[in-house]
């Protein structure tokens, strides 16, 4: 099995977005309101790829996984409520849009992408990493505590309006 790393290029769209679809559904059977309401949308992922925040991992040539880095501080991030961050900085990347293809879950390449979340950090010279996900996403909620993210508070998506409380989590590296 050959395992690739790389920025999600434009012509792969389709194949990006269906990932989007395989976590949206993922989640609706896990009862999860997490991407049940349009976001993430077709126009976000392509934005993702268009300004090379989307990265994927590609087993034996095909995407499997996608995840979008972003260097630059989160607005939804500013208000944290029953918490606070662990670092009071902007020095931070924020792993948005996290999906892996339903024919390569539970191969563990969710370890992958976040160990290059934290190459990418440090190359960059940031000092930890941040992410969110649902109250009822238990899933990523357990691969932040195997990654060792902690939980910082709860934070209230900006491009959301139904369902945009998110449970916070950041990774001091």
């Amino acid at each position: 099995m050959k395992i690739e790393i790389k920025l999600v290029a434009s012509p792969e769209f389709n194949q990006a977005y269906q990932i989007v679809e395989d976590g949206r559904e993922y989640l609706k059977e896990a009862n999860s309101k997490q991407w049940q309401y349009g976001h993430p949308t077709k126009e976000l992922v392509m934005n993702e790829i268009k300004n090379q925040k989307l990265r994927g991992i590609y087993v034996d040539g095909v995407l499997a996984l996608i995840a979008a880095f972003s260097l630059v501080p989160d607005p939804s991030y500013t208000r944290i409520d029953d918490g606070k961050w662990l670092t009071d900085t902007n020095k931070y990347l924020t792993i948005h849009t996290l999906s892996v293809k339903k024919e390569y879950r539970k191969l563990g390449l969710s370890k992958l992408i976040f160990a290059e979340a934290y190459r990418v950090a440090k190359e960059n010279n940031l000092i930890s990493v941040r992410a969110d996900t649902y109250k009822m996403n238990k899933i990523m909620q357990h691969i932040f505590s195997e990654e060792g993210f902690q939980y910082c508070g709860i934070i209230y998506l900006i491009d959301e309006t139904i369902a945009n409380d998110r449970f916070g989590y950041e990774k001091i590296l």
